[in-house]
């Protein structure tokens, strides 16, 4: 058999085997190296003879160890000599020793007899001269020894036939690192002047820096959501009522504001009427839009059947269709996707030449929102978001500004500075940027000549209201300078803050310098006044042999000292993996921990679920509300797992997934709409108090005058049950009478509709009373001298099965 193939233009010589052809391959063991002078192990080349082809370019050997391992291809063989490797004690055959061969030709029993030869004289030891190398590099992976350059000269500084005295010590990490330390604590008292701007900052190398009174988390403290209790709600619609709690200040303000816009379009005398939307209908489409997030579908495919997508075929699958039919019709759905943003406008910010007053007053609200309802930690971490938008025909694409940022996923689109809690991980703060012009008018901009500073003030100013105890904040390096740690050490707030490009008053190129040759985990540290006297830490920080990285953080934002470690992998000599514990100080060990926690959220929001990507739209702003809506659902899904409402005594590894979770909260919105509509259009009494009723005062007021101006105050009807029945879950029934409704025509009634366990038994029976907790269509018969004794609120109640997840309050 035999190969020929051309590689780059030229032909492969012919590699040629036979059955009982001797070849060898690099299939052994590591052994030491013959050439003391090289660490690294080889190879061992093993010898054996070919039995049998068993395909194209395959061929079985028996080794001279006596076992045939599995086919082998002809690349990786060598074809030997047939004495080659032989044992010394056995001589090899020769071929005119076989008789069933014809006689063979003088030449070649000659050169036999050479090579038999040659392999005997192989197998006797051979000395190697200390530093001897070999010519050419190992073909078996070995490396190469100290060989002499083609001017003759030693590489080891030593004449042509000296032989090497002792071999040469490379430094371990251990020695590298003590060396470095050294060559700091010799610097120790060292003073920096460093001038920009007209103004000196004077830095001075110190040992360490442990303030006694440093800005530490309690982590004994209560984090996360406030005004609300899980056990109130049950379990298929604790979700739904969790994202309403964070989307919306009264999501019934919101519904107002999109049914005022559709009159407003109604009014017009060409134009085309739409219905007003429901507090059902609105609820069904927002679980829509967010349940949408768990098929791998866009648009209008989920009105579609599988047979209309494919042009008229069908492929059952294992997932079930989406099928949104059922619960809205496409052109309803358009509808609301259309008004939707209407919504979120604010005609006092359009009267004040506000750019962004069609979606500014959201912001605003989303922020208010997170400073009631969350209980923020003492650190913060900030960064950026991005809500993806390509413009078609406009540069901005009617939006009043548009950011491209390179490193971003999604690079171009609307910019959203964001601040999230280091414990739970939601997000507390947005803020969009304007564009280079619009944010110069923004507070503390042109007071502090930097916008990085600016932002970053705002931020944290933003969440240290309503007593929250926001003091410390952490962010990258758009965020890192001297300027910025500044401003907040003089307003009382701390920082710890990475430096790049911002170096204005930093001792960047000092610290690069003397870190240059340092291995990782060697720190240096140096303190110094800000111009506006503030104490200031600048830490320099090997992060490994090739990368230093730089950080400026004020005096109570940390310690220098020795902090948790972090484990660094690499591959020693013989090509194993190794780990090493590198150290770093306390403070950036806590930089780390929680620098990622603005990335970890635009990932779920963006990446995981990605309704940016599901619902496409020409609108410039309902991506806009789109990603709004997702940042409020990653929330609830971060608050639920930290609360314990989800994934409950599972393993890290096996967490419900965002995807999933926007499927239950849609699933729950969608099915408990004319539940979630009821309760909040009425407050209930029942744990009664002694007169029977409980007053809209006592309950929560949503509607407090610190959230946005979409938010208003709305009389609360109270609702007296006929009667209260507990099913086995501990949860409370109510039996109430229908609400009055109100014809067409002005007359006032109350409606009627079938009993549904009747329904079930083929019966039909209208009833006037309904259970509150299952929602208006949980209608059932009472006792009463109309329905014959019939009691099917009691059975309702009864036959509710008992749940065994249990589910913790929060």
């Amino acid at each position: 058999m035999s190969e020929d193939t051309a590689v780059n233009g030229r032909k492969r010589p012919v590699k040629t085997f036979d059955v009982g052809c001797r070849v060898s391959s690099s299939f052994g063991d590591y052994c030491p190296n013959l050439n003391p002078n090289i660490a690294r192990r080889v190879i061992a080349r093993i010898f054996g003879n070919i039995i049998e082809a068993v395909g194209h370019l395959q061929y079985k050997v028996m080794w001279d160890d006596g076992v045939s391992r599995e086919p082998h291809f002809s690349n990786s063989l060598r074809k030997e000599s047939s004495v080659a490797s032989f044992p010394s004690d056995l001589r090899p055959p020769r071929i005119q020793d076989n008789p069933e061969l014809p006689p063979q030709d003088q030449l070649i029993v000659d050169q036999e007899a050479e090579d038999i030869e040659d392999s005997q004289r192989d197998q006797e030891p051979e000395e190697h001269l200390p530093g001897q190398g070999d010519e050419s590099s190992d073909e078996e992976g070995g490396s190469v020894g100290e060989a002499v350059d083609e001017e003759g000269e030693d590489r080891m500084g030593q004449m042509p036939g000296q032989l090497q005295t002792e071999n040469p010590v490379t430094p371990d990490y251990a020695t590298k690192k003590a060396a470095a330390q050294d060559a700091i604590k010799a610097l120790l008292g060292k003073e920096v002047v460093i001038k920009h701007k007209n103004k000196t900052v004077i830095w001075t190398v110190i040992a360490d820096w442990d303030p006694v009174d440093a800005l530490v988390e309690d982590d004994r403290a209560a984090y996360g959501l406030k005004l609300f209790n899980a056990k109130e709600h049950p379990q298929n619609e604790v979700l739904a009522q969790l994202f309403l709690h964070l989307a919306f200040a009264d999501w019934q303000v919101t519904l107002e504001k999109l049914n005022d816009a559709i009159i407003q379009h109604n009014n017009k005398s060409n134009s085309k009427k739409v219905k007003l939307f429901s507090p059902e209908e609105f609820l069904t489409a927002f679980g829509l839009l967010i349940g949408a997030a768990e098929y791998g579908a866009r648009g209008s495919q989920f009105w579609e059947t599988t047979r209309d997508s494919m042009g008229g075929e069908h492929w059952e699958s294992m997932v079930p269709e989406a099928n949104f039919n059922t619960h809205m019709k496409l052109y309803r759905f358009k509808d609301f996707c259309h008004f939707i943003p209407f919504a979120y406008k604010s005609l006092t910010l359009k009267n004040n030449n506000d750019p962004w007053w069609e979606f500014a007053e959201a912001i605003t609200e989303f922020n208010n929102i997170r400073n009631i309802r969350l209980k923020m930690p003492c650190w913060l971490s900030i960064d950026e978001s991005m809500s993806s938008w390509k413009p078609r025909k406009t540069a901005t694409g009617g939006l009043p500004n548009i950011s491209f940022i390179v490193r971003k996923p999604k690079p171009l689109g609307t910019e959203m500075k964001s601040v999230a809690c280091t414990k739970t991980g939601a997000m507390l703060h947005l803020e969009i940027q304007r564009g280079k012009e619009g944010m110069k008018a923004a507070r503390h901009n042109s007071s502090m000549g930097a916008t990085s500073a600016g932002c970053t003030l705002r931020a944290i100013e933003g969440c240290a209201v309503n007593d929250q105890p926001c003091r410390g904040i952490k962010g990258d390096a758009y965020f890192g300078s001297v300027v910025c740690a500044s401003e907040l050490s003089v307003r009382n707030y701390e920082a710890l803050l990475q430096v790049k490009q911002n170096t204005g008053f930093y001792p960047k190129a000092f610290i690069e310098e003397h870190l240059k040759n340092a291995p990782g985990g060697v720190k240096i540290v140096l303190s110094g006044l800000a111009p506006n006297e503030q104490r200031l830490i600048a830490v320099g920080y090997r992060y490994s042999s090739k990368k230093t990285l730089f950080f400026v953080m004020t005096a109570k934002a940390g310690s220098t000292k020795a902090g948790v470690p972090y484990q660094m992998k690499y591959t020693d000599g013989f090509g194993n993996l190794r780990c090493r514990q590198v150290e770093r100080p306390a403070a950036i060990s806590d930089f780390f921990r929680d620098s990622n926690i603005v990335d970890c959220h635009n990932q779920g929001r963006q990446h995981d679920l990605a309704l940016e990507e599901t619902w496409v739209t020409t609108d410039c702003y309902f991506p806009l509300v789109t990603t709004l809506i997702g940042i409020s659902v990653t929330d609830a899904w971060k608050l639920a797992d930290y609360h314990g409402i989800i994934n409950f005594g599972k393993q890290e590894d096996n967490r419900m997934s965002i995807r999933r979770f926007a499927g239950i909260v849609g699933n729950q919105l969608v099915r408990r709409a004319c539940s979630i509509a009821a309760k909040t259009d009425q407050h209930f009494a029942s744990d009664f108090s002694q007169e029977g009723i409980v007053t809209a005062s006592s309950s929560f007021d949503v509607c407090s005058t610190v959230l946005s101006s979409l938010s208003s105050c709305q009389e609360q009807q109270v609702v007296i049950p006929t009667r209260s029945l507990t099913d086995a879950n501990g949860e409370v029934h109510h039996q109430v009478i229908f609400p009055l409704t109100q014809s067409s025509s002005g007359k006032k009634y109350r409606r009627t509709r079938p009993c549904k366990l009747c329904h079930e038994n083929d019966v039909k029976k209208l009833v006037g009373f309904y259970c509150f907790t299952c929602g208006l269509s949980a209608a059932y018969c009472c006792p009463s001298t109309y329905q014959d004794g019939r009691d099917c609120f009691l059975k309702h109640a009864e036959r509710i099965p008992r749940r065994n997840e249990a589910r913790v309050a929060v």
